[in-house]
């Protein structure tokens, strides 16, 4: 539907359609999902150029921001570090908490990327030969969870890990059901498993991420009692932790007072 929209809108030389479109997320993950990538990158190029021609320095933003997604999503940080530098040159004088976040954000993946994942190709090679090496699984599952949010195929590496708590973790992760016994596990191991390594952020954030996630699930499903006191007091905690998107709308409302 994105792919006609645009024909059309080509088609029409509706430059404003044109940059609209090319500005949706959903256009770069619809096309990375389909492995285009010299396309995907020559489509956004355009709708930078686009969304210059028409001024709109938001959409302009939301463009180089995709593409900056898009290169950390194919583990090129070098591209993305690029997009990065000049994207922030736009947004520094934009008074838009969302934009600014969606910019943090990215910021913080291609940092993270580029100190944590150097040598993500070697693990690939590793696991090609031997599928089974523990320390290459551990590496491209948290690779895939943390860079890639895909915690589905992450979690089964993590399954392989040595260490037990991280492997049982994975496990839980790995079944497909709405337990809420098993939610609220996941959500209690991946709390201790922040605590036990708060020295290395990257996978304390992870699993902080993980408990809110779990415990965000089941909060609503348990019956007023301990378990539920406690699911709800470690969201506040988490929040605190590690902090949480900004409330837009009351963001906007106090701007417009």
């Amino acid at each position: 539907l994105l792919d006609r929209a645009l024909t059309i809108a080509k088609q029409q030389k509706d430059k404003d359609a044109m940059a609209d479109l090319y500005s949706k997320f959903a256009y770069a993950r619809t096309r990375t999902a389909m492995g285009q990538f010299t396309q995907i990158e020559e489509d956004f190029h355009d709708g930078l150029r686009l969304a210059k021609e028409t001024g709109v320095r938001i959409r302009e933003s939301v463009v180089m921001s995709s593409l900056g997604y898009f290169y950390s999503n194919r583990g090129d940080y070098r591209s993305a570090e690029e997009n990065l530098d000049y994207g922030m040159q736009v947004v520094r004088n934009m008074n838009n908490i969302e934009t600014n976040y969606r910019w943090k954000v990215l910021k913080e993946r291609v940092d993270e990327g580029k100190k944590y994942f150097p040598r993500i190709a070697q693990h690939i090679e590793t696991l090609k030969n031997d599928p089974d090496d523990a320390a290459a699984n551990v590496a491209f599952g948290w690779y895939l969870c943390i860079v890639k949010d895909n915690w589905q195929q992450g979690a089964k590496m993590l399954a392989k890990a040595p260490e037990r708590a991280l492997r049982e973790l994975a496990l839980l992760e790995i079944q497909q059901d709405s337990n809420l016994n098993r939610h609220l596990a996941l959500a209690d191991g991946w709390w201790a498993y922040a605590g036990d390594h708060e020295d290395e952020t990257l996978i304390f954030e992870a699993a902080m991420q993980r408990a809110r996630k779990w415990y965000m699930s089941v909060s609503a499903g348990l019956p007023d009692g301990i378990d539920r006191i406690r699911a709800n007091k470690r969201l506040d905690a988490i929040d605190r932790l590690i902090g949480r998107l900004p409330d837009l709308e009351t963001a906007a409302a106090n701007r417009s007072r």
